[in-house]
C-alpha cells in the first residue's frame, strides 16, 4: 500500500518546512512526496531540496502551458504519481503525525474502499491552538487519501478553467463516482490535517469578497460534476435526486444567503462584477434543469429541511460576518 504526498505550491518558502515536518515523523508510511512547483520565485525549491535525504521527495515545475492554479498543479502531481492512494496537502498546512496510518487502517478494514474521508482542525500555528473542528469535509481534498486506480479507470480530473474551488469539483467528482460504481466512502471523524488561514492565499484575497467573488466557481463545482456523471451514466432527473439532490438544494441556498450577505456589506454593486447575479441564476437554472423543480419545489425544501437552511446562513456568516437578508427566499426566487 503506497501513499503519494501531492503538494501544489506557489511561492511557499516560509511555511512549506512546517509541512515536510509534518511528514518526516510517518516517513515510512510514504511511498514518495510530489511537490508541484507552481511558477514560484521564491526560494520554495531551495528549501525542499534541503529535504531529499529526509523524505522521498520529487520536485515536479508546473509547465508555463498548464497555467497557474491549485487544480492544474495537484493534477500535474497526480498524474505523475506511482503510488497507489493520493493524499493532498497545501504548502502552508499541515498532516496530523498519524494521518497516513489512520489512512492505512481504514483501507485495511474496508477492501472495496475507494475514498477515505478524515476530518480537519483550522487552526493558528503560532501559537498553536484549533480555532474549529470540521467533521468529514466533502468539499476540500484535504483531510482524504483517494484511491489512485479508481481515478484513472473512471477518467476523474480536476477541473482544467476552476480557478477557485477546483477541490470541491474534484472531490463530488470522485464520491459521486463512486457511489454510482457501487461503493461507498469511508467516512470517520477522525482529524488527520491542520488547515491554516494564511494571508495571500486565494480565501484571503479580494478584501474579504473571495465567498461572493468565487460563488459561481462554488455552484459549478457541484453542477458539473453532476452533469458529467448523469451523461456518463444516464442518470434520470429523480436519480439525480436521490444521489446529489441535497448537494444541489445547498447550492441555491449557498446563493440566496451569500446574495444577501453581499449585498448587506458591500451593496447592489458587487452582484454586477463579472457579471454575478446573471451568472448565478443560468446555474439556478441549470439545477432546477437537472432536477426537475421549480422555484416553487426549492421554497417548500427550504421548510422540509429548515436545519439544512439555517445551518447555510451559519455559513455565510462565518465567511463574511453578521447580516440582515434584504430578501426571503420566495423574493430571491420570484415565487
Amino acid at each position: 500500500m503506497r501513499f503519494s504526498i501531492i503538494i501544489p505550491v506557489h511561492n511557499g518558502e516560509k511555511t512549506i518546512e512546517r509541512l515536510l515536518g509534518s511528514l518526516i515523523i510517518q516517513r515510512h508510511a510514504i511511498h514518495e512526496v510530489l511537490v508541484c512547483n507552481d511558477h514560484s520565485s521564491d526560494k520554495t525549491v531551495d528549501v525542499v531540496r534541503q529535504y531529499k535525504n529526509l523524505l522521498p521527495i520529487l520536485v515536479l515545475n508546473v509547465p508555463d502551458e498548464i497555467g497557474y492554479s491549485p487544480g492544474n498543479a495537484r493534477q500535474y502531481g497526480l498524474d505523475y504519481a506511482t503510488g497507489d492512494w493520493a493524499v493532498f496537502a497545501d504548502a502552508d498546512d499541515i498532516l496530523t503525525f498519524n494521518a497516513i496510518g489512520y489512512y492505512k487502517k481504514a483501507i485495511e478494514a474496508n477492501d472495496k474502499a475507494r475514498i477515505i474521508c478524515g476530518a480537519f482542525d483550522e487552526v493558528n500555528f503560532d501559537p498553536f491552538f484549533v480555532i474549529e473542528h470540521m467533521s468529514s469535509p466533502l468539499a476540500w481534498v484535504h483531510a482524504k487519501a483517494f484511491n489512485i486506480n479508481h481515478i484513472r479507470e473512471h477518467g476523474l480530473r480536476f477541473h482544467p478553467t476552476l480557478y477557485t474551488h477546483e477541490d470541491k469539483y474534484f472531490t463530488m467528482l470522485n464520491l459521486l463516482d463512486i457511489r454510482l460504481s457501487g461503493f461507498e466512502p469511508v467516512m470517520q471523524d477522525v482529524t488527520t490535517y491542520y488547515w491554516c488561514r494564511s494571508e495571500g492565499t486565494i480565501v484571503s484575497r479580494d478584501n474579504g469578497k473571495y465567498p461572493i467573488l468565487s460563488l459561481v466557481d462554488s455552484m459549478d463545482a457541484i453542477i458539473e460534476p453532476v452533469r458529467l456523471l448523469s451523461e456518463k451514466y444516464g442518470l434520470n432527473r429523480d436519480q439525480v435526486i436521490a444521489n446529489v439532490g441535497e448537494g444541489l438544494f445547498q447550492s441555491v441556498i449557498e446563493a440566496y444567503y451569500k446574495f444577501q450577505g453581499a449585498v448587506f456589506k458591500w451593496g447592489d454593486s458587487i452582484l454586477e462584477e463579472n457579471n454575478l447575479a446573471e451568472r448565478v441564476m443560468e446555474r439556478i437554472s441549470k439545477v432546477r434543469e437537472m432536477t426537475g423543480w421549480t422555484n416553487q419545489d426549492i421554497v417548500d425544501l427550504c421548510y422540509e429541511n429548515v436545519k439544512v437552511f439555517n445551518d447555510m446562513k451559519g455559513d455565510t456568516v462565518r465567511t463574511i460576518g453578521e447580516f440582515v437578508p434584504y430578501q426571503t427566499i420566495h423574493e430571491f426566487l420570484n415565487v
